[in-house]
């Protein structure tokens, strides 16, 4: 790992090309995004694990369906099944392996 002084005043664009490490933006989104979902899936009877579930009464509208951000996890679990995901969420390895 290379040292670098806060001196030398370099850009985080700077400091990745040394080192030859990528960040992209979706990557980013995805981890936290699944950071959030196996938090969320853990602890179900609070109100952010019912609104993420889909669980709040009241009648939908009338527009287009957007797409569920359960759906989004269930893709990047490969899963097919809300059961099989709220089942990895309680396996800590196989769910930090993701």
């Amino acid at each position: 790992m290379q040292r670098i002084s806060w001196i030398e005043r370099r850009s985080n664009k700077e400091v990745l090309r040394t080192i030859d490490e990528k960040r992209t933006l979706i990557d980013t989104i995805r981890r936290k995004r699944w950071q959030l979902i196996g938090h969320t899936l853990r602890y179900g009877d609070e109100l952010h694990s019912l609104i993420i579930e889909g669980m709040i009464e009241g009648t939908g509208s009338r527009r287009r369906l957007r797409t569920k951000y359960i759906s989004h996890a269930l893709k990047d679990a490969g899963v097919t099944s809300y059961r099989d995901l709220k089942n990895m969420v309680y396996d800590r390895k196989k769910w930090k392996s993701h």
